[in-house]
């Protein structure tokens, strides 16, 4: 999806960022350069535009909180489980945004909530179509690989088959086509990736099936000082800086949501 209109609050980001292969760099000494680790297919949250650049409501968020700290980032682009993988393994310092889980608070320290989200589960909009979790008894779904749709999927609805994918297209398409009869993701990803292949119109989500969830950003446990300072910068990003920034981002066939209580606190 692409943005309308440019925030003001961001001009002057011109003069400290430049565009870099593999991110977006804020000037500076590589080794004062912290590199916050992205899905490039996580629209509209995080992804590389048509000219290679970083897009996505979550890299405006950062952006703005480099405004505000002063603080150089890179932009390190991989898949989604490449992102988290990056994170562990010292390729980056900061993860972008994601959900927290008992299996990732064992090795990382989440951030203040940076906006808040949730899991909705995608069906074919047909008369005969699945209208509870209990109509995917028995049956196929899907899921994007290493997140936390994937295990909302098996958790809430243990008796059916669940499919992991690489990507949306290849998920969307198995749905459109009944492959599986259902998948599970961020709601406003799901919304954008159909929107994406026109196919929008076509899908519908469980009623009910909605859970909640915030994305926060993420370091590697122990690391205090980084998550000082993302918890800084944050606090500075004021709630209607948030809300204009997801009023350019999230498709209309999504929930606008008001910035997660304690992501911009005064």
């Amino acid at each position: 999806m692409k943005r309308t209109s440019i925030l003001l609050v961001f001009v002057s980001l011109v003069f400290l960022c430049a565009c870099a292969a593999g991110g977006y760099r804020a000037k500076g000494p590589e080794s004062a350069i912290l590199r916050i680790s992205c899905d490039r297919n996580f629209a509209p949250f995080t992804y590389v535009d048509a000219a290679g650049k970083p897009a996505g409501m979550l890299v405006d968020i950062w952006s703005l909180w480099v405004e505000r700290t002063g603080q150089a980032v890179r932009f390190v682009f991989s898949d989604w489980d490449g992102s988290v993988q990056a994170l562990k393994d010292g390729s980056a310092e900061i993860h972008s945004g994601l959900f927290k889980n008992e299996s990732r608070a064992k090795w990382m320290d989440f951030s203040t909530p940076v906006y808040q989200s949730g899991i909705a589960v995608f069906v074919p909009d047909t008369p005969g179509g699945p209208k509870s979790l209990e109509d995917l008894r028995g049956k196929k779904a899907g899921a994007l690989d290493g997140g936390a749709p994937l295990d909302y999927l098996k958790g809430a609805a243990p008796e059916t088959t669940v499919q992991g994918y690489r990507g949306y297209r290849e998920m969307i398409g198995d749905a459109s086509s009944g492959k599986i009869a259902a998948f599970a993701d961020e709601e406003v990803g799901g919304w954008t990736a159909l929107a994406e292949l026109g196919l929008s119109e076509r899908f519908t989500t469980i009623p009910g099936a909605y859970v909640p969830r915030q994305f926060f950003a993420a370091v590697r446990k122990g690391n205090d000082r980084i998550l000082m300072l993302v918890n800084q910068g944050l606090s500075q990003i004021r709630p209607e800086e948030l809300a204009a920034i997801e009023a350019l981002w999230i498709p209309q066939n999504a929930r606008h949501l008001t910035p997660a209580k304690g992501a911009a606190q005064q």
